[in-house]
C-alpha cells in the first residue's frame, strides 16, 4: 500500500526532486500519447519515472515490505553513532566553570590540578561526556599549558588562587577608597616561596575572566 502525505507536511528536498521528476514522466507520456517504457516492466517504469536506480527500488520495497503499519521507514546512517571524536560546543560559562574548577583546586584543595584530577570534577559539573584528551583540547584552546617553569616565582605570582587573591585585594581597596575609609597598612605581608610548584596548569592569557 503507498504511503500518504499528511496534509500540510513539508516536503523535503530530495522528495520535491522525485516529485517533479514523476510530474514530467507522465506529462511525456501524456504528450506523446504513448507509454515510454512498457507497462509489465514496472520495475524500469518506476526507475525511469522517479530517476532513482532499480537496485535502491527493490531495496526500500523489501524493507517496506517488513514493516508494520505504525512503523516509519527509516533513512540509512540516520542513526548511525556520534563519533567519539565529536567537536565538544562550549560556551562562556562552561569555560568560566573550568576556570573556577582549577583555582579550587589551588584555593580551597591545595592541590596541583592535574588532567586525571580535574576530569571527574568537570565530567559532574558539565555533563561532560567525552574523553580526557578532549578536555585537554578545551583547555588548550583557553590557553591553559601544563608544563615545567624555569621560574618559581612567576609560578606563584600568577597561580590562579594568588591572582584571585591579589583581585580580591584591589576590589576592596577600590571600595574603601570610594566610601572614604581611611585605610592603615599595619605589616608588610611575606609571600612563602616554597608554596611555588614545579609544574601545573597556567593560564597564558590572564585577562579573561568569569
Amino acid at each position: 500500500m503507498p504511503f500518504q502525505f499528511k496534509k500540510g507536511e513539508t516536503l523535503k528536498s530530495q522528495a520535491r526532486k522525485i516529485v517533479h521528476n514523476v510530474a514530467e514522466f507522465c506529462i511525456e507520456e501524456a504528450a506523446a500519447k504513448s507509454l515510454k517504457v512498457p507497462l509489465p516492466q514496472a520495475m524500469k517504469r518506476v526507475s525511469q519515472a522517479t530517476g532513482v536506480l532499480e537496485f535502491t527500488i527493490r531495496k526500500i520495497r523489501n524493507e517496506v515490505s517488513v514493516l508494520d503499519e505504525t512503523e516509519v521507514l527509516s533513512t540509512p546512517g540516520k542513526h548511525r553513532k556520534s563519533s567519539s571524536h565529536q567537536k565538544f560546543e562550549f560556551d562562556d560559562f562552561d569555560k568560566c566553570v573550568i576556570r573556577q574548577t582549577i583555582q579550587d583546586f589551588y584555593i580551597q584543595q591545595k592541590k596541583v590540578p592535574s588532567l586525571r584530577k580535574i576530569f571527574p570534577v568537570l565530567t559532574k559539573k558539565l555533563n561532560f561526556q567525552w574523553k580526557k584528551e578532549s578536555l585537554r583540547k578545551v583547555m588548550h584552546s583557553m590557553n591553559f599549558r601544563w608544563k615545567k617553569c624555569a621560574n618559581k616565582r612567576k609560578v606563584l605570582i600568577e597561580r590562579p588562587d594568588i591572582v584571585f587573591w591579589r583581585n580580591n585585594y584591589l576590589r576592596k581597596m577600590r571600595q574603601y577608597r570610594k566610601s572614604g575609609c581611611q585605610i592603615v597598612f599595619i605589616v608588610e605581608t611575606r609571600v612563602d616561596s616554597n608554596l611555588a610548584f614545579k609544574i601545573c596548569w597556567q593560564n597564558f592569557r590572564s585577562r579573561n575572566k568569569c
